[in-house]
């Protein structure tokens, strides 16, 4: 995600992920993740709560 411009830091949204409890609820497949989304959305649909 910090390739296609959806991220600016991986190592802060990884953080993020492990504070906020979606870190172990990520889910493989192929998301929709617009730019206009922020980290807490982008969990949400990385990890199927949205």
């Amino acid at each position: 995600m910090k390739d296609n411009g959806m991220i600016s830091d991986a190592e802060y949204f990884t953080e993020f992920l492990r504070n906020n409890g979606y870190e172990k609820f990520i889910r493989n497949g192929t998301y929709t993740i617009k730019k206009s989304m922020n980290l807490d959305d982008i969990a949400k649909t990385i990890t199927g709560q949205q």
